[in-house]
């Protein structure tokens, strides 16, 4: 470079120069004119290599706080693993070990009572007082002294519950500001090694005697130029986005509110995720879980709102889709229901559980054909899960009979709705499309979802043709007993026909829930049978007896066994499994199955 260059490049402007004048102008000849090759490229590689540090400076500063974020996140969740174990092991020695123990004496203390025993109800009222000491689930914040039932979901919500969602939630907040941060450490790494190309290109800069083209020897430098403009307008970019800002209250006032709705407490719960949102209201799991309280309040419009922010918040998984899709369709939105409820199966195409939602919402729009196709659609899916575990050896997942009774129980509001105009979580009647062709297609649907659940649950395989096997009508009613105790004869259920009175309920221990079919039985209570004629049934054939108290089946009533009374006559059975217990008040359907054919149904009500 000639040693006035840059007193020509910066000297006096005009025709006097020689130079061209404009901005334009100016940029060609710094760039093309024959001088310009002399240019000392020391001022570019200064600049490049001043930026590659403070890109550096900004890869480590990053990068060591993403590592900080990291360690956070670990910590949470391992809180939070160790808060919910401790928790569930506490909670469920509250109620396996302690409260199963305290029924038990409380029970002994009841029949004590029975007989005139009084020595023997007071030691055993001592026993089961002692034991109330030995867990808060029995102490009065959570036993209701009327019913002798504790409140476990509030027990359960106070011990861990709400405390591991709070860690839980820190855990997930410190992996998004990890992936925050790597990804910035990312980026600035990656704009280095373009700043190093860049580096690159004006080395392999030719010279005049190996290039004559100006334009080609300076090809080289101009990319670098390029280049390095790109790399300066992306870290830019980054330097001048936001690093996400967390409210940690937010956090805590969102495991309040789930704690509250898991506690049945639904407007607590959407008051402690308006907290939440009014502190953080980019906070996708608060608008998940308020549309959920919604839901259960009914305030299905607010529901689907809170459904959709959730979804433009970045919550974008299925269940916002699955419950949206259903929030419409609740409202009367059918379409908008079907759509959305397509947009969720393309995200998950083997969950039935969405063809039979979809199914629905095409009956209540009046598209019988394609709501018969997607019920069929789903089942053969429910089947295939079905083959699958058997051919693993092992169990389909319980969410898909979960699933079925869901299913059947929209189905069944929805006939409802459809006969009576009385629509309660369906859509409003006037929004519906009411003909014979739906009525008779979800009359269809109905006994085919309920036979498949059935042959499923114990066959492996959808039902096959059926046969002529022919169940007569219900009677029910109590039996009179010879001196061996075997039934003599039938007297049928009246309002006194079968006394009964408040005992103690018994406990389903799959579910930690009371089965309250079922009480204790005295000695005035007597055993409810079911009587029925019968004819066609072979020997060997799968019976089985399902038995719903108050619209929800009870599962400890339920007879599964091979038929063995031949092949006509009439049958007796009794619907409780021991003299020991007695069914408790109520409205009563039975629903019987051979080999997953659904072939009667009748119900009755027992009154206190």
């Amino acid at each position: 470079m000639s040693e006035n260059f840059m007193q020509r490049l910066l000297g006096p402007q005009g025709a006097e120069s020689g130079r061209p004048q404009g901005i334009l102008a100016s940029i060609r000849y710094f760039f093309f004119h024959e001088e310009a090759e002399e240019i000392d490229t020391i001022g570019w590689v200064v600049m490049i290599t001043l930026l590659i540090a403070l890109l550096t400076v900004q890869m480590e500063h990053y990068g060591a706080e993403g590592g900080q974020a990291l360690d956070r996140a670990q910590q949470y969740a391992v809180q939070a693993i160790g808060v919910k174990a401790r928790g569930e092991t506490v909670a469920g020695y509250a109620w396996n070990d302690a409260y199963r123990q305290w029924l038990d004496w409380e029970s002994q203390s009841s029949l004590a009572e029975q007989r005139g025993d009084t020595e023997a109800a007071a030691r055993y009222r001592a026993v089961r007082d002692r034991l109330a000491t030995l867990t808060p689930l029995l102490s009065p914040a959570y036993l209701d002294s009327a019913s002798g039932q504790p409140d476990l979901r509030a027990f359960e919500a106070d011990t861990y519950l709400v405390q591991a969602t709070m860690l839980q939630e820190r855990y997930l907040r410190a992996m998004q500001m990890y992936d925050v941060l790597m990804s910035r450490s990312d980026a600035f790494g990656k704009q280095i090694v373009l700043l190093g190309i860049a580096l690159a290109l004006i080395a392999l800069a030719p010279s005049k005697e190996l290039v004559p083209s100006r334009f080609l020897r300076r090809l080289p430098f101009l990319s670098s130029v390029g280049l390095s403009l790109f790399v300066i307008g992306w870290a830019v970019q980054i330097f001048l986005t936001p690093l996400p800002a967390y409210a940690e209250d937010a956090v805590d006032y969102y495991a309040q509110g789930v704690g509250l709705a898991y506690q049945g407490d639904p407007d607590g719960a959407v008051l402690a995720f308006d907290q939440a949102l009014q502190r953080d209201p980019d906070y996708a799991n608060a608008y998940y879980r308020r549309g959920n309280a919604n839901f259960a309040l009914e305030n299905f419009a607010q529901a689907a709102a809170d459904y959709q922010a959730a979804w433009d918040a970045g919550r974008e998984e299925v269940n916002v889709l699955w419950n949206l899709g259903w929030t419409q369709y609740v409202l009367g939105q059918q379409a908008e229901a079907i759509a959305t409820t397509q947009e969720a199966i393309a995200m998950a195409e083997d969950q039935e559980a969405l063809y039979f939602n979809l199914g629905l919402m095409h009956l209540a729009a009046g598209d019988v054909a394609a709501g018969q196709q997607t019920f069929k659609t789903g089942l053969e899916r429910a089947a295939g899960r079905v083959e699958e575990a058997q051919a693993s050896g092992g169990e389909p997942p319980a969410s898909l009979w979960s699933y079925f009774t869901i299913a059947l129980d929209d189905l069944d509001r929805f006939v409802a709705c459809l006969e009576t105009e009385v629509c309660k979580t369906t859509p409003s009647y006037d929004t519906l499309v009411v003909n014979d062709a739906v009525k008779q297609a979800a009359a269809q649907i109905r006994l085919e979802l309920k036979n498949a659940a059935v042959a499923l649950e114990y066959m492996a395989a959808l039902p096959g043709e059926a046969k002529n096997e022919e169940i007569g009508a219900f009677e029910f009613g109590t039996g009179e007993y010879d001196a061996a105790g075997n039934v003599t004869g039938f007297v049928a259920l009246g309002d006194e026909a079968a006394p009964l009175r408040f005992g103690l309920a018994i406990e389903e221990e799959s579910s930690r829930t009371i089965d309250e079919s079922l009480m204790l039985a005295s000695d005035s209570t007597v055993p409810v049978l079911v009587r029925f004629p019968y004819k066609n049934v072979q020997d060997g054939q799968q019976l089985v007896l399902k038995v719903h108290r108050n619209g929800v089946e009870s599962p400890w009533l339920r007879l599964v066994e091979n038929w063995t009374l031949g092949s006509a006559g009439e049958a007796v059975l009794p619907l409780s499994p021991s003299s020991q217990f007695a069914l408790a008040p109520g409205d009563y359907r039975l629903e019987l199955y051979l080999d997953g054919h659904l072939l009667q149904e009748g119900a009755f009500q027992l009154g206190e």
